[in-house]
């Protein structure tokens, strides 16, 4: 969270945010269903855990700034559940 809060508030440290927010959304994601639905909701759901968490601290356009990035972030899906996905 401290990560993502720096770089709402300066505009600095954009790498070290985005490895920490997927550090958080991989580490929130269960292990036990590997589907791509799955995968996806628990890291929508934790992407709002997050922003929940950084809404004190910034003020309403740098929490525009970090919902827009955070939402891109969650939206890439780990290889290996892209990997998975059979049609």
């Amino acid at each position: 969270m401290d990560a993502a809060v720096h770089w709402a508030k300066t505009g600095q440290g954009y790498f070290a945010m985005r490895n920490r927010v997927d550090e958080y959304l991989v580490a929130s994601t269960p292990d036990k269903d590997p589907s791509l639905w799955y995968v996806n909701n628990s890291r929508k759901l934790a992407m709002h855990s997050l922003m929940s968490k950084c809404i004190m601290p910034l003020n309403p356009a740098e929490l525009s700034k970090l919902d827009h990035e955070i939402r891109d972030i969650a939206s890439d899906l780990p290889n290996d559940v892209a990997r998975g996905v059979h049609r």
